[in-house]
């Protein structure tokens, strides 16, 4: 039986990818959370999207303009930045807080849905002391 020796090395190993949602599976979770807002919200009268940066607040667009093609109903979309109320300051450098910006006529009256990317950071959800 033959040994490899010390001076031949394997080839490195590749990471394996998984994928799990490509980019037509991506479309259609974005039309079905639309949908389901639709169907939510009773057409989505009277409903605001704020986006939480950084990824939130282009999803909330996308959702946004998805629920205008399926409904021809424009739902107005603000960011909202929780920066100061996130839950891990202390584990990350510290964030530049950035602006929140509302939409035109506000949200005085309207339903608000607050639209995240929580799949993005992998950190667990739950109260801090479950961590």
């Amino acid at each position: 039986m033959a040994y490899p020796s010390a001076t031949q090395s394997s080839p490195p190993r590749q990471p394996s990818v998984k994928v799990i949602l490509a980019a037509a599976d991506v479309s259609r979770v974005v039309d079905r959370i639309a949908h389901q807002i639709l169907e939510k919200t009773q057409g989505a009268a009277d409903t605001v999207l704020l986006g939480i940066p950084t990824r939130g607040a282009p999803l909330a667009k996308r959702l946004a303009a998805r629920i205008s093609t399926f409904e021809d109903v424009a739902v107005p979309v603000g960011v909202l930045d929780i920066t100061l109320y996130r839950d891990d300051l202390r584990r990350q450098a510290t964030r530049a807080v950035g602006p929140t910006q509302l939409p035109p006529g506000g949200i005085d009256g309207k339903r608000v849905i607050l639209v995240d990317d929580v799949l993005f950071s992998g950190r667990p959800c739950g109260p801090p002391s479950t961590r």
